[in-house]
Order: structure tokens, then C-alpha cells, then sequence
């Protein structure tokens, strides 16, 4: 197996995210059933995506910035979210500060790929 320590602690903090928000989204009212899907989806792909990046032998800088991405839509869907009053701020201001971890194992790993293909 291909990976080094960030890829297990970011696994670890991913899995971790997910438990959390899928119990915080169980509560959402009927009417933002798309917000609540388009959560699930997302961190579900992060998930997959960190597998994806972590076995893959060839250049993961573009996949990184995938993940990357798909991390910055769900910090927005928590955004709308605590905007929209499906969820409150202290549980926004926690699920932000899980994501913002996640978020910056993912920059330390985007950093050591490209310092890597720059050997």
C-alpha cells in the first residue's frame, strides 16, 4: 500500500466528519431534502476520493485539488445550512472547525505531492 501518515489521519478525520454530520443532518425539516442529499453525496465522495488519491500511482496534485474543492462546496452547504436554520451555530461552528482540520491535512498533502514531482 502506497500512503504515508497524512493519508490515515486524514482518512481517520473524514470518517470521523461523516458520523457527525450524518447525525446533525438526520434533523433537517422535509423542504431541504436537496441540501441534505447534496451534503451527503459530497462527503461521501471526499471519502472516496482520499482512497481514490491514496492508491493511485500516477500525478495526484489534479485529484487533490478535487478533494480540495468538493471540501470548500461543503463548508458552503454547512454555511446555507446554519443560514437556512437547519442547523445552529455552535453545531455549525463545530462541524466548521472539523471540516477546517480536514481541510488543512488535505493542503499539507496537496504540498508534499507537489514538492515530490518537484524532485
Amino acid at each position: 500500500m502506497k500512503s504515508g501518515v497524512n493519508e490515515f489521519v486524514l482518512n481517520k478525520k473524514v470518517k470521523e466528519f461523516i458520523i457527525v454530520v450524518e447525525s446533525d443532518i438526520a434533523y433537517f425539516p422535509k423542504k431541504e431534502l436537496v441540501l441534505k442529499d447534496l451534503i451527503l453525496k459530497d462527503v461521501y465522495y471526499i471519502l472516496e476520493l482520499i482512497y481514490n488519491i491514496n492508491y493511485s500511482y500516477s500525478d495526484r496534485t489534479n485529484d487533490l485539488y478535487k478533494l480540495l474543492s468538493k471540501l470548500k462546496m461543503i463548508d458552503y452547504y454547512l454555511f446555507l445550512s446554519k443560514e437556512k436554520g437547519c442547523l445552529s451555530y455552535k453545531r455549525f461552528l463545530y462541524l466548521s472547525r472539523l471540516l477546517r482540520d480536514i481541510i488543512k491535512i488535505s493542503y499539507g498533502w496537496l504540498r508534499s505531492e507537489k514538492d515530490k514531482n518537484k524532485l
